[in-house]
Parts: C-alpha cells; sequence; structure tokens
C-alpha cells in the first residue's frame, strides 16, 4: 500500500513513477479500472476533521510531469491520460488530482495564451471596424 503522513511523500509513489514512468499507458491499455485508485494514491487525506473540512494534500507533480523530460505537453503523464483512458472511464477526469493539475496547467500556460490570442482579435475587429466605418 502506498502510504504517506504530512512529513514525508507518499511511501512508493516517487519509486512507481521512477521504474514504471509510463504506468498511465500501461493501466489505460491493460487495467483501466485501476486508474482511480493511482489517482488516489496522489492524494493524502487528513484522519482529522476541523469545522466539518478534512485537510487534503496532492502530489500534482508526478501527474503533471516535468518539462525538462516531457517536452511535449501531449507525452507527459496528464497528457497521456487524455489520449489514452478509455470511454467507459472518463470519469477519472473528475478526480481531485486531475483537475488540480489541470489546473495548474491552465494557470500557468493556458489562460495566457488564450487571452493573448482574444486580445489579438479583438484588436482586430477594432482595426476592421474602424477602417469599414471610413
Amino acid at each position: 500500500a502506498i502510504r504517506a503522513d504530512r512529513l514525508r511523500y507518499y511511501y512508493g509513489l516517487e519509486d512507481l513513477w521512477r521504474f514504471v514512468p509510463s504506468i498511465i499507458t500501461e493501466l489505460s491499455a491493460y487495467a483501466p479500472e485501476l486508474i482511480v485508485d493511482l489517482l488516489d494514491g496522489h492524494v493524502f487525506l487528513s484522519s482529522r476533521t476541523i469545522g466539518g473540512v478534512r485537510r487534503a494534500i496532492l502530489w500534482a507533480m508526478y501527474l503533471y510531469g516535468d518539462p525538462r523530460i516531457y517536452n511535449d505537453p501531449f507525452r507527459s503523464p496528464i497528457g497521456m491520460l487524455v489520449d489514452e483512458v478509455p470511454e467507459a472511464y472518463i470519469s477519472a477526469f473528475t478526480h481531485a488530482a486531475v483537475q488540480e493539475t489541470v489546473n495548474l496547467k491552465w494557470r500557468a500556460f493556458g489562460l495566457r495564451h488564450v487571452l493573448v490570442d482574444n486580445f489579438k482579435q479583438v484588436c482586430c475587429l477594432i482595426s476592421f471596424c474602424v477602417y469599414d466605418s471610413r
């Protein structure tokens, strides 16, 4: 079993990704029902609740992928999850580990690109309207 506490990483999680970096591809092909269990191993839930709230720690670094290793973001673990999970197991994308990893990538890269592209399109639209009104 993979376990953790507040002071140390999940025991075995680092070794799993070091020795089987294609774990997402392998599980998608041979045992897609285990993907959610793998994702559960990236989340530590505290046993204590305070005011009805439970602390959670997510280890997104393995799903995110090291950009020095994965030059192509579609070959990173989260990219492979998108490409290779069978449709019957698409509910894996509702998992907290996946959602937080995607949100990290979106805030770091996607949002900026969308805003820049939209700004360019708005500038083109304004220049077209100004030019057309003459």
